[in-house]
C-alpha cells in the first residue's frame, strides 16, 4: 500500500457517508411526506365523521357548509375557505366565508363570479401553487383574495351544487409543507363527502315529504310488497280501524276482513286474485266489505296500484270509506222520495187549483153573461134617458168586473207557468188602430188629446201574439187616460232590426196626468200593489195590471220600465222581440182577429143566415137569440151535443155555436163527431163558450173548431165573427 493509500481510503469511505445521508435525509423526507399525507387523511375522515354528526342532529345545508369550511381551516391547516353556491344566470356566489375578516365577508358576498369550467367538471379539480402560472384562475384568486387554492365541485344530480375552495395566503408558512397531491386528493374526498350527504338528506327530506303527504290524506293507503303482506299505512287508516300502532295494524291486517265477502266467496281468496291482478296490470278496483275488531263492518272501494321501486315492486292499495257515502245516499233516496210526493202533491194541488179557475171562470162568466147579455138587449129598446144612462153603468161595471176577472186568471196562468203565448201572424199597424179605437172614446170624454206616432216604414206583418201585445198596449193607454184629466196621451211605435232576424218593437205610451215620486215607481209591477193608495180609492183598480204587462212582455223577450213626475206625467217604453213570418216560411199576409181590422165585411148583412146554437143555458139560450134575431139571423137551439148531432141530420146550417160545457155530450165531443161526417167536414163550428183561458182555446181548435169566441159574449164580436166564417158570401 502506498502512503496515498490511507487518505484515497478515507476519502471513499467520506464520500460513502456522505452518499448515505443523502439518502437518508431523502428518505426522512418521504416519510415526512408520507406521515403529512395519511395525517391528511385522518384528519379529513375525521373531519367527515364529524360533518355526518352535524347533518344526524338535523342541522341544515349552510350550517354543513359552515361546520365544514371551519373545519377545513383547521384539520389541514389551511388559512381560508369559501363555498361558492350557484346564483343567477350561470354565475356563482360566496355563501359561505371561513377564515375573512367582517368587512372582507361582507366585500365578498357583494359578488358574482363566473367560476372557470374546469371547477364545474365533475372529474376534475384545480390546485395552485407557486408553480402554477400568474394567470391561471387569476379572476378567481383575487376575488377570494386566495393566491394558492384547492378546489373541487359538489356534484349533485350531475350538476354543480357548490364548489368547495381553500388555501392559503402565503405559499409555505411555517412548519407546513406546500399544497400538494395529497391536499388536492382530500379535497375532493370532502367534496365528494359533502355531496352524499346532501344527497341523502334530499333522500331524507323528500321520504319525510312522502310521509307527510300520506298522512295528510284524507283517503286511507296501505302499501303491500310483491308477496302481498302489509309494509306500511298512513294516519287515515289507523283512524279508520281504530288503532293507535301502526305496527299492530300491520300484524293484524288480515283479521280486518269478514270470513266470506258480499258474494259469499272467501275473502282471503279474493284478496289474492285482486293483488295479483294488480301486479301483473298495474291496477285494480274492487268492492271490499272490512271488520273492525269490534266488529262493526265498513263498506268501502279500493283502487290497487302498482309502482316500482328499484327491482321490485311494491302495491299500493286506496281505500274508500263507504259508509258515509252510503248514508248519504240513503238519506239523498230519501230526499227524493219525499221529493217526488212532495212534487206529486204540488202537482196535484196546481191540478187541483187549475180545475179550480177553470171552473170559476166557467161559473163566473156564466151569470156574467146573462148581466152583460140582459143590458145590450136593454140598450137596444126604446129607453128614456134615466134608463139608458142605467144600463150604461150596468154595462160598463160588468166590463170593468171582467177585466178585473181576466187580470186574476193571467197572473194565475202566469204564475202557474201555463200560460202560453200565440204565433200569429199580424199586422203591427192594425193592432194601433184597433186600440186607438177603443180608447178614443174615453180620451174624448175627457177631452184629452191622443197622439198616434209610428215608423213610416213600419213592417206590414210580423209573427208573435198580436192579443196579449194588445192587451199592454190597452192597459198602458187606458191608465194614461184614467190618470190624466188634462193635456195628452201619445202612443208611439218604432221598430229596428234585432240579431237572428228578429225585429224589435219599442212602444212608448206617455202622459201628462198625475205623474208619481221616484220611490212608488219601483213598486208598480208588484203584483196586488198600486203607487199610491189615495189613486187607488180615486182611480179603482187591483194592481194587477201592471204586473200581468210586466210579465208578458218578459215572456216575449223584452223589458218595461217607467219614467215618472209628479204633477207632469209619466211615460211607460217597452220593447219586444218579434219573428218575420218569412223566416218560419209563412204567408206574410197578416190574419186579422176577429173584431179587429173587419171594417170591409162590417156592413155585410147577416141577414138569412142559419145558425144552429148548441146551448145549455136557457138564459144563455134567450140572450143569443134575440142577438143573432136582431141581425135577421135565423137559429135553432140543441140542449147538448146530442142533440146537435140528430139537428144536423134533419136541418141545413150555415154554421154551429157551440158551447162546451153541457150535459151528455160536450161540444169538444160533439165537434169531434161532426168532423168524422164527410159531409160535414168544411163545416163552421165556433165555439162560444165560458171556458176562457189559453188551454181551452187550443183544445177547441184541436177538437176541429174554426173559432173561438168566450162569454160574455160581446155582440159585435159575434156579428164579425159570424160574417168571417159566412160561406154565403163565396157564392
Amino acid at each position: 500500500m502506498t502512503q496515498d493509500g490511507p487518505a484515497q481510503e478515507f476519502d471513499y469511505i467520506k464520500r460513502c457517508n456522505e452518499r448515505n445521508i443523502g439518502k437518508i435525509l431523502q428518505l426522512d423526507m418521504q416519510s415526512i411526506r408520507i406521515r403529512h399525507e395519511l395525517e391528511q387523511k385522518r384528519r379529513g375522515f375525521t373531519m367527515m365523521t364529524r360533518l355526518a354528526e352535524t347533518l344526524a342532529h338535523g342541522q341544515g345545508n349552510e350550517s354543513i357548509f359552515i361546520a365544514a369550511s371551519k373545519r377545513i381551516n383547521a384539520t389541514l391547516n389551511m388559512q381560508r375557505t369559501v363555498v361558492l353556491l350557484p346564483g343567477k344566470h350561470g354565475t356563482f356566489r360566496a355563501a359561505i366565508a371561513s377564515g375573512y375578516s367582517p368587512e372582507e365577508e361582507k366585500t365578498l358576498a357583494a359578488q358574482s363570479m363566473a367560476p372557470d369550467p374546469a371547477l364545474l367538471d365533475p372529474e376534475q379539480s384545480v390546485i395552485i401553487n407557486g408553480t402554477s402560472p400568474e394567470e391561471h384562475m387569476a379572476s378567481l384568486r383575487v376575488a377570494l383574495r386566495l393566491p394558492y387554492l384547492v378546489a373541487a365541485p359538489i356534484i349533485l344530480n350531475n350538476e354543480a351544487a357548490a364548489i368547495l375552495v381553500t388555501g392559503r395566503t402565503v405559499e409555505q408558512p411555517p412548519f407546513m409543507t406546500k399544497l400538494g397531491p395529497g391536499d388536492l386528493e382530500t379535497v375532493k374526498t370532502v367534496s365528494a363527502f359533502l355531496a352524499a350527504l346532501l344527497a341523502g338528506r334530499r333522500v331524507t327530506e323528500a321520504e319525510e315529504r312522502i310521509k307527510i303527504m300520506l298522512d295528510a290524506m284524507p283517503a286511507c293507503c296501505v302499501l303491500f310488497d310483491e308477496n302481498f303482506r302489509p309494509v306500511d299505512c298512513n294516519a287515515a287508516t289507523l283512524l279508520m280501524f281504530a288503532f293507535t300502532d301502526k305496527q299492530e295494524f300491520l300484524n293484524r291486517f288480515h283479521e280486518l276482513s269478514p270470513e266470506y265477502q258480499a258474494n259469499g266467496r272467501i275473502s282471503a281468496e279474493i284478496f289474492i286474485e285482486r293483488m295479483q291482478k294488480a301486479l301483473a296490470e298495474g291496477q285494480a278496483r274492487f268492492d271490499w266489505m272490512h271488520r273492525t275488531l269490534d266488529g262493526e263492518h265498513i263498506p268501502s272501494n279500493i283502487v290497487v296500484v302498482r309502482a316500482k321501486r328499484g327491482d321490485n315492486y311494491i302495491l299500493a292499495a286506496y281505500i274508500q270509506d263507504l259508509r258515509e257515502r252510503r248514508a248519504m245516499h240513503a238519506e239523498i233516496v230519501q230526499a227524493q222520495m219525499e221529493l217526488h210526493v212532495a212534487r206529486e202533491k204540488a202537482e196535484k194541488n196546481a191540478q187541483a187549483k187549475s180545475e179550480f179557475l177553470a171552473n170559476m171562470s166557467h161559473e163566473f162568466r156564466t151569470p156574467l153573461n146573462a148581466v152583460m147579455g140582459m143590458a145590450h138587449l136593454l140598450n137596444a129598446d126604446d129607453l128614456t134617458g134615466k134608463q139608458r144612462e142605467y144600463v150604461k153603468n150596468v154595462i160598463n161595471s160588468a166590463e170593468l168586473l171582467l177585466k178585473i176577472f181576466d187580470g186574476m186568471m193571467d197572473y194565475s196562468a202566469i204564475d202557474a207557468g201555463k200560460l202560453v203565448l200565440d204565433k200569429t201572424v199580424f199586422s203591427p199597424r192594425a193592432l194601433i188602430r184597433k186600440i186607438v179605437e177603443s180608447t178614443k172614446q174615453q180620451a174624448r170624454q175627457k177631452a184629452l188629446q191622443l197622439k198616434i206616432q209610428t215608423d213610416p216604414d213600419l213592417p206590414d206583418a210580423l209573427l208573435g201574439d198580436p192579443g196579449r201585445l194588445e192587451q199592454i198596449l190597452a192597459h198602458l193607454a187606458g191608465n194614461a187616460i184614467k190618470f190624466t184629466d188634462r193635456g195628452s196621451v201619445s202612443i208611439q211605435a218604432k221598430h229596428s232590426t234585432a240579431p237572428s232576424g228578429t225585429v224589435r218593437l219599442d212602444f212608448t205610451v206617455a202622459d201628462t196626468g198625475v205623474g208619481m215620486p221616484e220611490e212608488l215607481v219601483g213598486k208598480l209591477f208588484t203584483p196586488f200593489t198600486q203607487g199610491d193608495a189615495s189613486l187607488t180609492r180615486k182611480h179603482g183598480g187591483t194592481g194587477l195590471g201592471l204586473s200581468v204587462s210586466h210579465r208578458l212582455v218578459s215572456m216575449m223577450g223584452g223589458e218595461l220600465h217607467c219614467a215618472s213626475v209628479p204633477g207632469k206625467g209619466s211615460s211607460f217604453f217597452f220593447h219586444v222581440f218579434l219573428e218575420q213570418p218569412q223566416a218560419r216560411g209563412l204567408e206574410q199576409s197578416p190574419q186579422t182577429a176577429p173584431g179587429a181590422g173587419q171594417a170591409e165585411s162590417g156592413t155585410r148583412s147577416l141577414a138569412g143566415m142559419r145558425v144552429l146554437l148548441v146551448e145549455d143555458n136557457d138564459i144563455n139560450q134567450m140572450i143569443a137569440l134575440e142577438l143573432l134575431e136582431s141581425e135577421g139571423v135565423a137559429a135553432d137551439v140543441a140542449a147538448n151535443g146530442i142533440e146537435a148531432l140528430e139537428a144536423l141530420k134533419s136541418g141545413v146550417y150555415d154554421l154551429a155555436l157551440m158551447d162546451i160545457q153541457m150535459p151528455q155530450m160536450d161540444g169538444l165531443t160533439a165537434t169531434e163527431k161532426i168532423r168524422s161526417m164527410p159531409e160535414y167536414a168544411d163545416f163552421p163550428v165556433i165555439a162560444m163558450t165560458a171556458h176562457a183561458s189559453p188551454a181551452d182555446r187550443e183544445a177547441s181548435f184541436k177538437a176541429g173548431m174554426n173559432d173561438h169566441i168566450t162569454k160574455p159574449i160581446d155582440p159585435q164580436l159575434l156579428y164579425a165573427t159570424l160574417r168571417k166564417w159566412d160561406r154565403r158570401a163565396a157564392f
